[in-house]
């Protein structure tokens, strides 16, 4: 018996981190998914960028850009969120960020990605790994490239959110692999991880940041 509808074999999508986006270096793609009828998942940052972070790129604080996913959304594809801005968020601009959003795009989103290496990110860093071993090998690497900590999902932080992301958001991605057939990873998906509360359904993804990798 086939999993997915009308005795298909497969499914494609696409989640598509809004990182360094902006209406003139993804609006062509995404009419081309358009004619093809490819409808994906395009994430976006609610609230306006922070100067100085990382990674940048255009948000729903902008006309243009606020047009053009509405757009998107009239053509079918998901809107989805990747966390509420460019930078660290606490609580209180998370909250604001989820309000926007649904302000915006008129319901709440239903996927969600953690963004690099904000503060608030959900069960981020060694806390992806249940192996005490493996734990302790990240953590040791981690040490010598960068020194982040994670506390989205730690209720004493200021940067905790994870119950408002158990309200509002159905699910959440974790794993990426170099593997295209996600079913010889996890037959599962999506799954739900009773030692992770906050998150309702975790999602995995393949790797297909550049072409090299997809």
């Amino acid at each position: 018996m086939t999993r997915f509808p009308n005795g298909k074999r497969f499914a494609f999508s696409v989640f598509d981190d809004t990182d360094g986006s902006t209406v003139e270096n993804v609006l062509s793609v995404y009419r081309l998914l358009s004619d093809l009828a490819i409808k994906t998942t395009k994430s976006v940052w609610p609230l306006p960028n922070v100067t100085g972070a990382k990674t940048g790129g255009a948000t729903l604080a902008e006309p243009k850009y606020l047009d053009f996913v509405l757009w998107l959304q009239s053509e079918g594809f998901e809107i989805g969120l990747h966390n509420v801005r460019n930078h660290d968020a606490l609580r209180q601009i998370v909250q604001l960020g989820l309000d926007r959003f649904f302000d915006r795009i008129g319901m709440h989103p239903t996927t969600h990605c953690n963004h690099d290496s904000n503060r608030e990110n959900l069960y981020w860093g060694s806390s992806r790994f249940r192996t005490p071993f493996i734990r302790l090998g990240y953590n040791l690497t981690a040490q010598m490239t960068h020194n982040h900590s994670f506390e989205g999902d730690i209720e004493q932080s200021p940067y905790f959110w994870g119950d408002l992301c158990r309200e509002r958001i159905q699910y959440v991605r974790n794993f990426v692999f170099d593997e295209i057939n996600l079913d010889r990873i996890n037959a599962t998906l999506p799954y739900h991880d009773c030692r992770t509360p906050f998150v309702n359904y975790w999602f995995s993804s393949t790797d297909g940041a550049t072409v090299k990798s997809f």
